[in-house]
């Protein structure tokens, strides 16, 4: 690219110089998928209703207190009746699920390199304000700092890990840098290994649904959130306690017999009250939203097939993916031979043993259903391995996780060395329902597959894998659109599937589903995406740059800027071109092209020193790219 080198001949103003520069920001995007990655869009999808799934359908008499009307009132308002449960509540690792920052309780300073994309991290405090900074060397070994921000929240008990949020324009975005507890240290953030993302990983309302009590999307957007509550509280599994409190204050504490005012867990059936459990600690493969709602929308004593269905990747050999806890429990024999056993058959959601009492409480739990003698292994060879008989550490042992310095208990309980079942899949598998689906249609079962093989195609790693993928999902949802099925998340699935191979019909669905009224954020996000491409690819910039604005106001991506500073440009809109350039810059400091972009916005608007910064900027950060390659390649 030629970004920012005006030695040499012509005027780099002149039309045909600014089509050549946008045709290379963008051609070389498209050719290269890098536009593909830059717009990666988020994976949640809706489909049509689905009723119960089939281990829910004798659970209607299960179902007391989901009141519809009922409304949150906070972990306050019950501490006033149930101030013991509270106490003891705050003891645990979910009452610290999220927090504000407190500078003073934090880890101390600290700084790390990661080799991997050859940036230096550094904690470090001003005043009492807690900052993360990302910085690089230059040639002269002087420190050129790329980003530095606030920190604004801090996810994680501290258990095991705790993850930073800093917020940029409304939005929250993840910290590379994580405290591990393991450790007792400072490294790079989960899923920031490859490919490090730096400080542009937007966390949006789905992510926070699961590490706090209560919060909600501003005006749909689910970038801009609005906390009401950090942590997890009760009603996360009791459900809005309103109506409770109002019962309640009006008997004055005379209410005689039980009344069901609000969901008491142990009450439900096992399906509902797993569902509770299952919300967050259930990790399919893929997961596909039920239409008009989505996985935000749960309460306590509902299905959860209600709201989201999950899948499991199957491979040629019949060996199943187990990945989260809940569907390791459900592949133990434990659970399989005693309906009544769940997740709080062992864990007491109030309070949580003291780490001298952890191996005793948990192997009181195994030896309520099994006795001593029922171990084949010998007693002295148990007393051995522990001096406290410990069960886990045989029959749930620790497991590499996918997060950096943790390990995690496996929750299928087993006999492992005889009936191993820890066997990732290896290559492309097939997407299993986790969920009973016999009440739907053919039909819905081939959208919802669908939808589910598109969402493990942008979740996959591998590129053939994902490729493969796509390629199933583009197969059913072809086929459903040929019999004359459709929905907006259908189209929306559709424009994304054909945008590298067929912009002109990926615009065709795009368009489709932004004429319809109703739409979900998501949808919306996917269609503009690939109507903005597909108007790239036709080299139609002007059209290109009303989609663009739209899509930057709904999500918060150094891609979405950095096309739309290149449109602008080649509409002769330097102001608006240098604001966006400007705005992907500071998302995505470290990448080159946006600098190089940005020098050559400077220049033409006549701010050479920002200019001639940007530009070594650029230099620098490509010969650095250049240079970490070469090291992975030893």
């Amino acid at each position: 690219m030629s970004h920012g080198n005006h030695q040499g001949t012509g005027d780099p103003t002149s039309p045909r110089r600014i089509s050549r520069t946008l045709l290379a920001v963008v051609g070389t995007a498209i050719v290269s998928g890098s536009w593909w990655l830059w717009h990666k869009p988020e994976s949640n999808n809706k489909a049509t209703p689905v009723s119960a799934k089939d281990s829910d359908q004798a659970d209607a008499s299960f179902v007391p207190a989901v009141n519809l009307n009922a409304e949150f009132v906070g972990t306050e308002s019950c501490a006033e009746c149930h101030a013991g449960e509270c106490e003891s509540f705050a003891k645990t690792g979910h009452s610290r699920s999220l927090s504000g920052v407190n500078a003073a309780l934090e880890p101390a300073d600290g700084e790390f390199h990661h080799s991997e994309s050859g940036r230096h991290y550094r904690v470090y405090r001003d005043g009492e304000t807690l900052r993360h900074m990302e910085s690089i060397r230059n040639e002269q070994g002087d420190e050129v700092v790329l980003a530095d921000h606030p920190v604004s929240m801090v996810v994680g008990s501290g258990n095991h890990a705790r993850t930073y949020l800093v917020e940029s324009d409304g939005f929250y975005m993840e910290s590379p840098l994580t405290w591990y507890a393991s450790k007792n240290a400072w490294a790079i953030s989960p899923g920031f290994e490859v490919n490090n993302p730096g400080f542009s990983r937007a966390i949006y309302v789905e992510c926070f649904f699961c590490h706090s009590g209560q919060v909600e999307a501003v005006e749909g957007n689910r970038g801009r959130i609005q906390i009401h509550e950090h942590a997890v509280n009760c009603e996360r599994c009791h459900g809005p306690g309103s109506a409770h409190v109002e019962f309640h204050r009006e008997q004055e504490g005379n209410a005689g017999k039980y009344v069901a005012t609000i969901v008491n867990p142990g009450k439900l059936s096992r399906a509902r009250n797993e569902a509770i459990c299952a919300q967050c600690h259930l990790h399919g493969d893929a997961e596909v939203d039920v239409q008009g709602k989505s996985l935000v929308d749960f309460k306590p004593g509902a299905a959860l097939s209600e709201y989201q269905l999950h899948y499991s990747l199957q491979s040629e050999d019949a060996s199943m993916s187990i990945v989260g806890h809940v569907e390791q429990l459900r592949r133990s024999q434990c659970y399989q031979q005693n309906e009544s056993m769940s997740c709080i058959t062992c864990h007491d959601p109030h309070s949580k043993p003291a780490p001298e009492d952890r191996v005793e409480y948990y192997r009181a739990k195994c030896v309520a259903c099994h006795t001593n003698e029922a171990c084949k292994m010998p007693r002295n060879a148990r007393l051995a391995k522990s001096a406290q008989d410990d069960c886990v550490s045989c029959h749930m042992p620790s497991t590499a996780s996918d997060i950096p310095h943790f390990v995690a208990t496996h929750h299928r309980i087993a006999v492992y060395g005889r009936d191993n079942e820890m066997v990732t899949p290896t290559g492309v598998g097939t997407l299993v329902p986790l969920d009973g689906l016999s009440t739907l249609s053919q039909t819905q079962q081939d959208r919802y597959l669908g939808l589910a093989y598109l969402d493990r195609s942008l979740k996959e790693d591998i590129p053939a894998s994902s490729t493969a993928y796509r390629q199933r999902a583009q197969t059913i949802l072809n086929k459903l659109a040929d019999d004359g099925v459709w929905d907006t998340e259908m189209g929306a699935a559709l424009a994304q599937i054909y945008q590298r191979q067929d912009p002109l019909r990926s615009k065709r669905f795009a368009e489709r589903v932004l004429q319809s009224e109703g739409l979900t954020p998501q949808v919306r996000i996917k269609a503009l995406f690939a109507l903005s491409e597909s108007h790239i690819a036709a080299r139609q910039t002007g059209l290109a740059i009303p989609v663009l604005e739209q899509l930057t106001q709904l999500r918060h991506q150094a891609g979405d800027w950095y096309f739309l500073a290149a449109c602008r440009y080649h509409e002769k809109d330097l102001d608006g071109a240098v604001d966006a350039g400007e705005i992907a810059v500071a998302i995505r400091p470290d990448q080159p092209n946006f600098h190089a972009l940005l020098a050559e916005l400077y220049l033409k608007t006549g701010r050479e020193e920002l200019a001639k910064h940007h530009q070594q900027l650029s230099v620098q950060l490509t010969q650095l790219q250049k240079s970490v390659q070469q090291e992975a390649k030893q």
